[in-house]
């Protein structure tokens, strides 16, 4: 059953929302461990938890620390016990381009992850600087992120909530130059293993990057990370979202075929090479089954081999699959009578009803970071950039058998 939603202010209670130095002193007294530590400034906040600077009082080393508060409102055991899980997921799935955990330290107050301080800031943040990345300097970034989620997975783990916000840079990236800079991937908070003898039901993640499959009560699996992936290519690329603000909003988006959307047919996406093009709809097709994996994702033409090759490798695959040309010229609508459609259909039935007992979840948009409402008027499908920090949902639901 569905229990809650939360935005990014969750974290109400506990620990104190300024870290001076007798906040920080009553800090230590809940969680002694942490007397090694100097704490600098807040850099990040989560429905449970707080993301802190600090430096270790002896070495100096500047590292970060997230406090998972075990005594925040609204906390349940149901989540308490997915939030354990993240700790022992950065260990099991240490990688270059994943948040290397130093060390993490739980009593009966909270856990504290001690991690490598990443200080180049969110994606997203560099993505609405530049508006939109060359499809050399995409293929750059998106190569480190696809490669983490492959090693999740082989380890069988799912990440379950994959966006611009959770890939960090090293350092601060360059905006000239085809390479960016080093990203790596954070926030395991949701993850979880993957094993189809127990399924993991209901949505979680964030609305947009979360899978269709994941609002109609199909257990969840490694698809839902490419579905997320997907979107995040298609953002760097383009600059916006495929779907409108009231569509992600409102949850509507599942219905609706990628080829569909304003998104596709905007100039920005017509404009990509075909095998990018390819690969983002590879990723987001709403049948989970036919979405490619995250090792197909690497031996993809367009991460694999320079342009002009890929663009004739692409189209011979595509013509082998039987796929039409992903341009707007010859495109044709989904084919509602096609083995893949009525699948996609059966496995996405009706939007409001999220669960079997037939609730709804009440999505809560997120403030800009200006601090207005977020707006979901339409966009022009040609000219809008949209903003991915305005059209987020976060939704955090129980396990459901």
């Amino acid at each position: 059953m569905i229990c809650c939603c939360f935005g990014r202010n969750g974290f109400q209670k506990g620990l104190p929302d300024v870290y001076d130095e007798e906040n920080w002193s009553y800090l230590q007294k809940q969680h002694g461990a942490l007397r090694n530590y100097l704490v600098k400034q807040e850099i990040g906040d989560g429905a449970f938890s707080k993301v802190l600077s600090a430096e270790h009082q002896d070495t100096g080393e500047e590292i970060a620390l997230k406090v998972v508060n075990r005594k925040a409102p609204r906390l349940k055991p149901s989540h308490w016990e997915i939030l354990k899980l993240e700790a022992w997921a950065l260990e099991t799935c240490r990688h270059p381009h994943v948040v290397d955990l130093q060390d993490c330290i739980e009593d009966q107050n909270a856990i504290v992850m001690v991690l490598e301080l990443l200080k180049g800031g969110e994606l997203l943040q560099h993505i609405k600087r530049v508006e939109k990345l060359s499809e050399t300097q995409a293929k750059n970034l998106f190569r480190q992120v696809a490669q983490a989620v492959a090693h999740i997975h082989s380890k069988g783990l799912m990440h379950r909530d994959l966006k611009l916000e959770n890939v960090l840079f090293v350092d601060p990236p360059r905006e000239v130059g085809d390479e960016v800079g080093t990203v790596k991937l954070i926030d395991f908070g949701m993850a979880a293993r993957y094993d189809p003898a127990t399924p993991i039901r209901q949505a979680m993640g964030t609305a947009g990057y979360l899978a269709p499959e994941c609002c109609h009560s199909v257990p969840h699996s490694p698809a839902m990370d490419m579905w997320s992936l997907g979107m995040m290519l298609f953002v760097v690329l383009c600059g916006r979202m495929p779907y409108s603000h009231l569509q992600i909003e409102k949850l509507l988006y599942p219905e609706i075929d990628i080829r569909c959307s304003a998104g596709f047919k905007s100039a920005s996406f017509q404009s990509l090479s075909r095998p990018a093009k390819d690969l983002v709809l590879r990723l987001l097709d709403r049948n989970p089954r036919n979405r490619a994996t995250a090792d197909e994702v690497l031996q993809h033409p367009w991460l694999k081999i320079g342009e002009a090759e890929a663009e004739g490798a692409a189209s011979v695959a595509a013509d082998a699959a039987g796929l039409p040309d992903s341009s707007e010229d010859s495109f044709v609508p989904a084919d509602s009578s096609s083995s893949s459609a009525q699948d996609a259909s059966l496995l996405l039935k009706g939007v409001a009803t999220m669960n079997e007992a037939g609730g709804e979840v009440p999505l809560k948009p997120r403030v800009g970071s200006d601090g207005a409402a977020a707006s979901f008027a339409e966009p022009d499908e040609e000219t809008e950039m949209l903003s991915t920090a305005a059209v987020c949902v976060d939704v955090v639901t129980d396990r459901g058998q």
